[in-house]
Parts: C-alpha cells; sequence; structure tokens
C-alpha cells in the first residue's frame, strides 16, 4: 500500500469512535489525499529548481563551518597537533603546537617540518620526504614513536609523535599528534634508577600481588639479588612462588599472628620472625610489609626483610653468657679498663652473696672496696701489674665482706679486648674459705695424726708407691734400730727385710731364708690385711698387718705382742686344764647320775609297787610323800643333766609338723591338777590364725612353756595363770609368735630380773627355802629358746605377778588334710556363768571362733535373771556353761534350779571346773549333760558340745573307785624276755614290774651271761642294763647282733642310769633299738617294751617268708596291731586320734614318695615315722624306720634298709587307712 493510503487509513481509524473503519470517511479521506499529492507534485517541481542554488551556497557554508569546527577542535586539544602536505610543508597547526615549539600563531604555517626537529634528524626527514614526493616507498611513523623536538629558542625536548596519512582531492596529507613527554622520561628514568637501588640493596626485597580470594596466597611478582643469596631460591622459583615458601614451623605464632591481622587489615607492619631458607637453614628477619594502594584500591605488597640472623645468634650467645654470669656459682666482676682505679660495672649474684653487697653499691666503686688489714699486699701489686701490661692473672686473696667478715677467693682477671684495645676487665671469684679453712685443719690433723704415730706403742712405718719410709715413729726405731736406720737412709723396705732377715726371723733356717724373704716380700707387696707374728732373735714377739695406700704405698703396723703371747700361751694352758676339768665334769655328772639314778630307780619302782598294794589312809599317805620327794629329786638331777648338755652342745632340735595349741595345752594340762590344788584358774588362748601346722621341736618348746607355767603356779598364791599366743609377723615362709605366760604371783622388782635367766640364781635365799628349786629352770629355758633361734623375756612388778615372753619364728608345716574341727556351732546361742573374767573371754573367744553365739554373765543370780527373761521371750540359748566355783550360787546350785523350772529343760548342761564334778557320790552327776575339767582344750570343747547339741549322749565323768590292786595275769602271757642287770633292787623291781603285767623272764647279772643266754634262746625283747661288771650292756648288745638271726635280731631296750649327753646316740649305734632312763616310770616301761614285742612278733613271719616274696612275688601284709589303734582311740577324744592317724598317713605318703624316687629321706624324716608309725600300731613300719634310723647314724647298711622300708611302707599305708574307715 502506499505510505499515504496507509496514512489516511490509520487517520480514518483514529477518528472512528470504536476503531472500525467508515468507507465513506476512508473515501473521503484518499481524495484529499490525492489532491495533496498533486500539490506535493507541483511544489516539489518549484523546489527543485530552488534547491540547486541553495545547494551550492549551503554546500560552501558547511565547509567553512567544518573548517572553523575543526580548527576549534584542535585548538582544544591538548597535545600538539600539526599538518602538513605531502612535501613536508606545513599547512596548520594548532594551538597547543604553537604553545609547544614556542611560536606565534600562524607562524609556522607554510614552514617545512624539519623546522621542528634538531639539525640531525631535520635533514633526515627532509630526505624522507623527497624520496616519498618522488615516489619512493613511504613510511609513515604510525601510533607512535619517541623522538626528540627543537622549540623556537633551539632547546630540543622529548617528545612521543604520532603521524596518520590523509588523502584529499588537493593531495595526501600528514597529520602528526606530539606529546611533549619531558616528565614521562623524566619518570621512567627515576623508576629505572629505583629498580637498580631495589635490585642492589643487600636487604632481600619482595614485592607481591593481593591475596587470591580462594587460597589467601599472594603470588610473588619480583624479587631483589638479596632475596636469591639469601634464601637461595631462583629468581625463576621465587616468581613461581609464595612468601609462604619462607615460613618455619618454629617461627612466633605472634609474630605470624601480627603478618596475617596486618594483610587482613591492608596496613603496614614490622615484625621479627624466623624463616627458613631452601636448604633448610634458619634466618631471622627483621620483616617491614607496606602495601601498595593505587586510587585506594590494594595492588601490591612490598616486603624488605632484613637477615638479622647474626644479630639474633648473638644476642642469643649474649643472654646466654649473661645467664652463666647472673647463676655462676662464682662471683663475676666487670669493671672499666682503668689499671690503676678500675671502676666496677657489674657484679653477679654469686659475687653479692660472697661479698654482701648489692650491685647497687658496688656500681662505681673500686675493688679496694673489698681489701683490708690482712690482705696481702704482694698479691695485690702483681695484680696491678698485670693490669697495666694487659696480661691475664690469678691469685689467692684475703677479701672482706661488707660486713668485715674475712673471706678467702680464687680471683682470675681476664682483659676484654676489642682489637687491640682492652674495653673491659672481667674477674672471675672462687670463694675457697671452706678449702682453705680445711686445709688449715688438715694440716692441723696431720700434725696431730704425726703426733699419735709417735705416741702410739705400736711401731709405724709408710713407705711411698717406690718402696721408701715415708713416715717411721720412735717406736718402730726403738723396735728395729738397724732396719731404721737404714730406711732413714733412703733404703727400701723390702731391701732392709733381706739384710735384716737373721734379725727379725731366726726361728727360719738360713737354708729357708730365700723361701721366707719371697713370701714375705710377696706378703708386703700385696698386703693380705692379715697379722703375721715373728719371733724376733732377742725373743720378743712382734705382730705385724699391713695394708695398701690409695696411692699405692704400704702402711705396716708393729706391735709387740710378748706379753700377749706368753698370756695366750698361759690362757692355752688354763684351757687344757678347763678341759679336763670339764672332762672330769662330763664324767663326775655320767657317774652322779648313774650312781644316783640307779638307787632312784630302786626307790620310785618299789614305792610305785607298794601304791598299787592294799594300803591304809596312812601308809599310802606316806608312800605319796616318798614319791613326790623322789620325784622331786629326779627333777633336780635331769635340771643338771640338761645344763650339761647344754653346755655341751649336744642338744640337738628335731623338725617335725606340730599344732601349737596342742603343744600349749599339753604344757598347761600338766600342770592343770597343780593349779587346781592352789584354786588357781590355768587359761590358754591361741590366736585362730595360729592354728596351723609348724615345723620345730614341739617337745623343746612344751619343756620351756612346762617350766613357766610350773613357775607360775609355784609363785602365785591366787588368780590365774594365761598362756597366750599372738603372730608378731606372717610370711609365706614361716610365721613369727609371741608366747605369753602371765600370773598374778608375787612378781620380782629390776635387780632380781637382771639375774633371772644365769644357772643356780633365785631372787634370794628365802625363795629356796619356802619354793624350792635349783635356779636352772629358767637358765635351761633362756639356752633352748636361743638354741631355737628366738628370744625370751620378762616383764614383772613386786606384788603384781610377771609376765615372761618367747618370740619364736617356725616354717609353715604341710597342710593339714582335713579342718582341725569337725563341727561347727553355727548359729547355736550359748550361756557362760563364771565369776573368771578371763575364763569367760576365753570362752567367748573360744566359742565364737566356731560360730557359736555367747552370752555370758559374772555369778549365779544373774545368770537366773537372764534366763528368766529368756525364757519370757522364747529365746533361750541352747546350751548353758557353768563355773563351779563361785560367789554366791555354784555350778550345781545353778544347775540343780534350773532342773527345777519346767521351760529350761531342753537345754543342755555343762559344767566346767578345776576341781572335777563334785558330789558325785551323792547322785549329783545326773544334773549334767557333760563334764569339762578346766583347762579345757579347744577341739574337746568344740567337739563335745557339737555332738552334745546334736543329740549324741555323752558319758559324764565316773568317780574314781578306791584303789584296789589289779588280778595279776598269767605268767608269760605277755611275752618271754631277758633281763640283763646287775643290780638287785633293781632287778627285784623290774622283775616285779614284769610278773605283774604278765610277762616271763631270764635273769643275766653280767653282759657274758647275757649273750651266753641270747645266744641259746630266741627272746620277744631283751632288756639290757649299760653299766655292769665285767662286760658292759654296750659290748653285749654289739655281740648279741653278731649272732645273726633270729637271736641276734630280738629288739634290745637299754636300761640305763646315764641320762648324759650323746648317750642315746651311742646306744643306738651299738645295735639297740631303744632306750629308757632309770628311774624308769612303770607304764612307759611297759608301752616301750609292748611296742618292741609287738614289732618283733610281726617281723618274725616276714623273715621266714622273705625267700616266698622274692621267689612268688607275693606280698605279704606288714604287721599292724589293731588293738594298739583302738586303745589310741579310748586314750584321746575321737577327733583328736583320727587327727593323729591322717597325719601318719601324710607322712607315710611323704616318705614313700621319696623313696620310690629314690632319695634318701633324711635322719629327722625317718625318726618322724618311726615315732608316729609305733604310736598308730604299724609296728613293722616302726621297726624298719628305726632299723633305717640306726644305719644313717652309722652309716651301715643303708640301701638294704631303705629297701625293707620301701616294701614295708606301702602296704603299711594301705592297711591303716583300711582300719581308720572302721572306727568312729
Amino acid at each position: 500500500m502506499h505510505p499515504l493510503l496507509e496514512r489516511q487509513l490509520a487517520r480514518a481509524r483514529k477518528a472512528s469512535a470504536d476503531g472500525s473503519l467508515d468507507v465513506n470517511t476512508l473515501i473521503a479521506l484518499v481524495d484529499d489525499a490525492y489532491q495533496s499529492a498533486d500539490e506535493e507534485r507541483r511544489l516539489a517541481d518549484r523546489a527543485s529548481d530552488l534547491m540547486e542554488a541553495e545547494l551550492r551556497s549551503a554546500n560552501n557554508e558547511v565547509r567553512a563551518q567544518s573548517a572553523a569546527l575543526l580548527k576549534a577542535v584542535l585548538n582544544t586539544a591538548g597535545a600538539a597537533v600539526v599538518i602538513a602536505r605531502g612535501d613536508g610543508v606545513i599547512e596548520d597547526v594548532n594551538t597547543a603546537a604553537e604553545h609547544l615549539f614556542g611560536y606565534p600563531t600562524g607562524s609556522l604555517i607554510g614552514k617545512p617540518l624539519g623546522l621542528l626537529m634538531p639539525a640531525d634528524e631535520g635533514m633526515g626527514h627532509q630526505r624522507h620526504i623527497e624520496r616519498y614526493m618522488a615516489g619512493g616507498p613511504a613510511k609513515v611513523i604510525g601510533r607512535s614513536r619517541e623522538t626528540r623536538a627543537v622549540r623556537a629558542d633551539g632547546t630540543t625536548f622529548p617528545v612521543e609523535v604520532a603521524i596518520g596519512t590523509h588523502v584529499q582531492s588537493d593531495g595526501r596529507k600528514f597529520i602528526g599528534i606530539i606529546r611533549d613527554v619531558t616528565q614521562d622520561v623524566a619518570e621512567r628514568e627515576q623508576l629505572r634508577l629505583l629498580q637498580t637501588v631495589a635490585t642492589s640493596v643487600p636487604d632481600p626485597v619482595i614485592i607481591s600481588g593481593v591475596p587470591d580470594p580462594v587460597t589467601r596466597e599472594r603470588r610473588i611478582l619480583w624479587v631483589n639479588n638479596a632475596f636469591t643469596r639469601t634464601y637461595g631460591y631462583s629468581r625463576e622459583e621465587a616468581l613461581a612462588g609464595h612468601p609462604s615458601m619462607l615460613d618455619h614451623p618454629d617461627a612466633d605464632p605472634d609474630a605470624i599472628e601480627e603478618l596475617y591481622r596486618a594483610s587482613t587489615e591492608q596496613r603496614p607492619t614490622t615484625v621479627q620472625i624466623l624463616n627458613r631458607a631452601r636448604d633448610g637453614r634458619n634466618v631471622w628477619a627483621l620483616v617491614s610489609l607496606t602495601p601498595v594502594f593505587n586510587d585506594d584500591v590494594l595492588t601490591h605488597w612490598v616486603g624488605i626483610e632484613r637477615d638479622i640472623t647474626r644479630e639474633v645468634e648473638a644476642n642469643e650467645r649474649v643472654h646466654l653468657l649473661q645467664t652463666v654470669a647472673i647463676n655462676a656459682n662464682d662471683g663475676v666482676l666487670i669493671t672499666t679498663p682503668d689499671a690503676s682505679s678500675p671502676t666496677i660495672l657489674y657484679a653477679n649474684a654469686a659475687l653479692e652473696q660472697i661479698t654482701g653487697y648489692t650491685l647497687e653499691e658496688l656500681r662505681g666503686k673500686t675493688p679496694h672496696l673489698f681489701q683490708g688489714p690482712e690482705t696481702d699486699r704482694a698479691a695485690l701489686a702483681r695484680i696491678s701489674a698485670a693490669l697495666r701490661a694487659g696480661e691475664p692473672i690469678r691469685e689467692r686473696l684475703l677479701n672482706y665482706a661488707k660486713d668485715r667478715r674475712p673471706y678467702w677467693i680464687e680471683i682470675s682477671i681476664t682483659p676484654a679486648r676489642s682489637g687491640d684495645r682492652i674495653t673491659h676487665f672481667i674477674a672471675i671469684e672462687r670463694d675457697i674459705t671452706q678449702e682453705i679453712e680445711a686445709d688449715a685443719r688438715l694440716r692441723a690433723a696431720e700434725r696431730r695424726l704425726a703426733t699419735a704415730i709417735e705416741a702410739v706403742s705400736e711401731g709405724f712405718v709408710l713407705v711411698d708407691a717406690d718402696g721408701r719410709a715415708t713416715v717411721v715413729n720412735d717406736r718402730f726405731r726403738r723396735m728395729f734400730p738397724r732396719m731404721a736406720q737404714m730406711l732413714r737412709q733412703g733404703g727400701r723396705f723390702t731391701d732392709a727385710l733381706h739384710r735384716l732377715v737373721d734379725q727379725l726371723h731366726p726361728s727360719v733356717p738360713a737354708a729357708e731364708w730365700e723361701e721366707w724373704l719371697a713370701r714375705r716380700i710377696t706378703e708386703h707387696v700385696e698386703p693380705t690385711g692379715r697379722p703375721i707374728l715373728h719371733h724376733l732373735a732377742n725373743s720378743r714377739w712382734v705382730q705385724s698387718k699391713e695394708a695398701r695406700t690409695p696411692d699405692g704405698g704400704v702402711v705396716s703396723i708393729f706391735a709387740d705382742v710378748t706379753d700377749l703371747k706368753r698370756a695366750q700361751m698361759e690362757l692355752e694352758e688354763a684351757r687344757h686344764r678347763a678341759e679336763a676339768a670339764n672332762r672330769a665334769k662330763s664324767d663326775f655328772l655320767a657317774n652322779m647320775s648313774h650312781e644316783i639314778r640307779t638307787p632312784m630307780n630302786g626307790i620310785i619302782g618299789m614305792n610305785s609297787l607298794l601304791l598299787d598294794t592294799g594300803l591304809t589312809d596312812e601308809q599310802r599317805h606316806f608312800a605319796e610323800a616318798v614319791q613326790s620327794s623322789a620325784d622331786g629329786l629326779l627333777a633336780v638331777i635331769n635340771d643338771i643333766l640338761d645344763i650339761s648338755k647344754l653346755e655341751a652342745g649336744r642338744v640337738e632340735l628335731e623338725r617335725l609338723d606340730f599344732l601349737l595349741e596342742d603343744t600349749l595345752e599339753d604344757s598347761i594340762e600338766l600342770m592343770a591338777a597343780r593349779a587346781a590344788g592352789k584354786d588357781l584358774e590355768l587359761h590358754c588362748v591361741v590366736a585362730p590364725s595360729l592354728r596351723v601346722p609348724l615345723v620345730g621341736d614341739p617337745n623343746r618348746l612344751r619343756q620351756v612353756v612346762l617350766n613357766l607355767v610350773s613357775n607360775a603356779v609355784k609363785f602365785t598364791a591366787q588368780g590365774s595363770i594365761l598362756v597366750k599366743a599372738d603372730p608378731i609377723s606372717a610370711g609365706p615362709e614361716g610365721v613369727e609368735i609371741a608366747i605369753a605366760v602371765t600370773d598374778t604371783g608375787i612378781g620380782m622388782d629390776e635387780a632380781v630380773q637382771a639375774s633371772l635367766f644365769q644357772k643356780f640364781m633365785q631372787a634370794d635365799s628365802t625363795i629356796t627355802r619356802r619354793y624350792g628349786g635349783t635356779g636352772l629352770g629358767l637358765a635351761i629355758c633362756r639356752e633352748l629358746v636361743e638354741l631355737m633361734g628366738g628370744t625370751i623375756t620378762v616383764r614383772s612388778q613386786p606384788g603384781k605377778g610377771s609376765t615372761f615372753t618367747l618370740r619364736l619364728r617356725f616354717p609353715l608345716g604341710r597342710p593339714l588334710d582335713r579342718p582341725l574341727v569337725s563341727v561347727s556351732l553355727a548359729g547355736c546361742q550359748i550361756l557362760v556363768v563364771d565369776d573368771n573374767d578371763t575364763n569367760r573371754t576365753v570362752f567367748r573367744g573360744q566359742l565364737t571362733a566356731a560360730g557359736a553365739e555367747v552370752i555370758d554373765t559374772a555369778d549365779g543370780a544373774s545368770a537366773l535373771a537372764l534366763l528368766g527373761g529368756m525364757m519370757a521371750k522364747n529365746t533361750l540359748p541352747k546350751a548353758v556353761i557353768l563355773d563351779q566355783s563361785m560367789p554366791g550360787l555354784s555350778g550345781t546350785e545353778i544347775a540343780r534350779w534350773i532342773k527345777t523350772v519346767p521351760g529350761l529343760n531342753g537345754m543342755k548342761l555343762v559344767l566346767a571346773s578345776s576341781l572335777g564334778l563334785p558330789g558325785q557320790a551323792n547322785g549329783e552327776a545326773g544334773l549334767f549333760d557333760l563334764v569339762l575339767v578346766k583347762p579345757v582344750r579347744v577341739r574337746q570343747l568344740v567337739e563335745s558340745l557339737g555332738r552334745l547339741l546334736s543329740g549324741e549322749t555323752i558319758e559324764a565323768a565316773k568317780p574314781e573307785p578306791h584303789h584296789v590292786p589289779p588280778p595279776l595275769p598269767e605268767p608269760g602271757s605277755s611275752g618271754h624276755l631277758l633281763l640283763a642287770e646287775d643290780n638287785a633292787i633293781n632287778r627285784q623291781l623290774a622283775t616285779t614290774i614284769l610278773k605283774r603285767a604278765g610277762y616271763s623272764f631270764d635273769i643275766a647279772e653280767d653282759g657274758f651271761t647275757a649273750v651266753e643266754r641270747a645266744r641259746q634262746k630266741v627272746y620277744d625283747v631283751i632288756l639290757m642294763d649299760i653299766q655292769m661288771p665285767g662286760m658292759d650292756g654296750v659290748e653285749a648288745a654289739r655281740l648279741i647282733r653278731d649272732l645273726g638271726a633270729p637271736h641276734g635280731s630280738v629288739p634290745i631296750i637299754a636300761l640305763t642310769a646315764h641320762a648324759m649327753a650323746g648317750a642315746r646316740e651311742t646306744y643306738l649305734a651299738a645295735g639297740m633299738n631303744d632306750y629308757v632312763t632309770k628311774p624308769f616310770d612303770r607304764e612307759q616301761l611297759l608301752a616301750v617294751i609292748a611296742q618292741h614285742r609287738q614289732a618283733n612278733a610281726s617281723a618274725a613271719p616276714d623273715a621266714a617268708a622273705g625267700s616266698t616274696r622274692a621267689a612268688g612275688g607275693a606280698t605279704v601284709v606288714p604287721g599292724f596291731d589293731r588293738a594298739h589303734l583302738a586303745r589310741l582311740w579310748d586314750a584321746m577324744p575321737p577327733a583328736e586320734a583320727r587327727d593323729l592317724v591322717t597325719m601318719t598317713l601324710s607322712e607315710v605318703d611323704r616318705v614313700v614318695t621319696l623313696l620310690g624316687q629314690s632319695d634318701q629321706p633324711s635322719l629327722a624324716d625317718v625318726h618322724n615315722l618311726a615315732s608316729m608309725a609305733g604310736i598308730v600300731g604299724l609296728m613293722r613300719l616302726s621297726t624298719a624306720a628305726r632299723s633305717l634310723e640306726e644305719a644313717l647314724r652309722t652309716n651301715h647298711a643303708i640301701d638294704e634298709r631303705l629297701g625293707t622300708l620301701r616294701a614295708v611302707g606301702a602296704d603299711g599305708r594301705t592297711e591303716l587307712a583300711r582300719a581308720l574307715e572302721t572306727l568312729p
């Protein structure tokens, strides 16, 4: 559509209210449009004619305006603009160009361009123009070039020229834009200068960029040569890295933090930091970090790092030296270099302490301050001379402290130099006051020692390592004048020995001198310290002793021991006389023992037989008095013999397993009757921790405790006696025990206590007259206790009683197979009624340890009241233990009352009395379920109560009937014996005892007859007296043994009044099986006879069957006396009997195991086994063990008897174990 029509159409629509097209309106509009178009055409034609003239005029005007506009633009430009024609003539310039070159306005138009150039460049430019005009090559400077220009005044200056070309109708034009770059050149020159300076500066310089927003690292942009030299990185390595490559792991965190904060805050900072070079070297640097900004925008960081490594190290050395000086033990003083009057600049703490002055007090003073009246002026002069000469010096001086106390110093002064110039004097002072004083004391001691050496009664010689004497005292000079003279003249000690051997040891034959000298010189050169005795030519005796000194010398002491030697010789003679006297004493004691015991045997034995007959009460009283007196005399004899054995060192301790509680209870039980007779309470308390097997000699321990308890009973009129055992210390190897025997007797003062353990000592003669005794008992106790490795002490006060305390250590024995007590009282409530506090304490401890709950009270009234209350609450005890003798109600009265009260009959009543059961003849026995006689054994108490409370009936103690002589057995019913005895009374005694025991016998009055009878008949047992006329019992026993079986294998029992040390070993070595000492106890004699008769009877069939065993391999059961074992059950509580058998089984197992391993048991083991086997009825095993014991003692036929014991041991153990199962 024609544009005109489009416009009209748009108008028509716009005129319509709703925008629709009205045709009429459109037609009218189109018509108008055509008319308008015709009019425009007419006007256009007219205008065409006019415009051609106007365009020419307007074109000229536009050109004029354009030229004016261009001129205005050029004049306002900051740079100079020069327009030249192609021939190099200036056509136009702007104002800036005229000002730049200094020409008036318009004066440059038409001038050649060379006018603006230096002459040399202008000529070249002109030739260039000419070539260009001639049509040669044209080279235009282009965008930019720096060159020189000339002003109107002829001065040249640097310009930057940019030239372009423009072709117009009138030809090519050159348009040059010129800028004065004088300032740029100057700045660039300055920059080159700064760069040269930065490159040449000695400190490392780093220019880095801004931190990376991600890594926070700054890339290094430039480094100088000092950086590469200091850190070892090449320039290329540095420009590829970051400043962090210099980081050191030991750098100061504070310095690192400061650099980080300065970087973050974009501020300059300076820090001292430790860097690390490429090769790992430490580099200390003083880093100055400066930010560079452009229009307030951070663009760079410049870091200058001054290497201060040497300074830091120097400072560290200085600091180290300062620390050393400050903390040095020696005083340090630094002064000015003025030699005549140096001024103090510095003093360390040690010097302050030495002198008492502070540094403030010393600074500015001179060292003359320390001098005093006794300071060595000569030493001061030497110091001044050295200072003037500038030389070091060392001296000792007496100085004075601030309080004018003198002190000695060792001073060392050294000049400090810087080049050839002395800058300071440094003095090191060491306080040597103590050394000087010690040296003075040493010299004084040496003087005193020299005086002492001269004053001693021994000869003294000190030789040096070269063997020459340095000290010889006067005593030596008088003892050996010739030798001393040689030593004073410089002779060696060994040379003097060579020349004076005839004087020093005349007893050595001349032929042996060389050998003696060699030995003596060796002893001198290499002294052993042992004394050497010399018998000199003048008959004097000299003893020498030598020792090596630390410096290689030898000190020799020579003592004149002539008097001592004579005294020793006299003492030796006295010793021989004493030994002879001691032998005479031993012989006397042996004879006395025999001579006294032989009639004593008759007295005691006959009296014992007399007591077995029907006597009137008066006769029995007289016989019992005889028995008591004889026992007392026998005790005195035994004490004397014990002391003799101890003095001879012939008492040997056994090592047996034993229970301490049993041993102590045995001791007090033996004294129970005597204590009850005096109405004394006897108590035994053993700590529960000590109820374990121990290893020791129970018999000797029992002897000691029995002696102490016996004394306590003797010297106590009323009260009680307590035997108490407590552990002191315990460990896996053993236990240390304190056993105290305390009484409430007469006591003693300290004077008596001091001599109490001496032989034959008692408090005074009245003690002996009133109480009796030899004064040997405690001496024996002390000897035995010390033999057991222990101690015994006493603590006592007159009228308040005494306490004897044993301290002993025992190894632990083999553990028991089962508990000592097989019952428990756990849950049982028991009431104890006893007026004695100690009794109640003992009962409480014993019963509580067994698990019982114990209530106790001190009298009958309280007990009855207590029972009444408990009955009301239905909390009655299971049992009541009553003491008999109490104030108020007695035990029987309390029991009688209980029996009459309904509701109390269920309790078990137990009487514990030291006097036994009273009123038995009047029917009082039925009141009590159990009667215990004090002191009560622990196991007996617990076992009896346990059985009683479990419902078992225990037979109460029965009254002893009036003595009726037992009926005599048939003669020979017990066996046939041989009695060898020369004493008629002893024969009568022995035969009476044997007859009453049912034995038949033959009699031999001497050894010859005994041997002959033994040759003719085989007896069950031979009783052999030792001392008989003609042939004694020892020789007779040897001859009988030589007879061989069966006559020579009969058991032989020695009957001896010889109880001295070593007798037992002599009898056993002669082939005897056992021995009984006179005066013998009837029961003891019969028991020993029965034991060996039964052993012999059981061994005889075995001997006959020996070949059968060897041939057929059959096992014959060893002899075992079941009746003997049953009697053991009757003799003691079943629990104790079972314990004894169990211990025997363990011992048999142990010895048989040793034998099975082909080990030889010890003598103590075999002796222990023999005794235990005999006790429990293993007669053949006991005999075999005793036979081996004899073989071990005589070192004869050991292997044969080991084999016998090995053969019977296992079978005996089996038989005993089988029998044990059948017993309660």
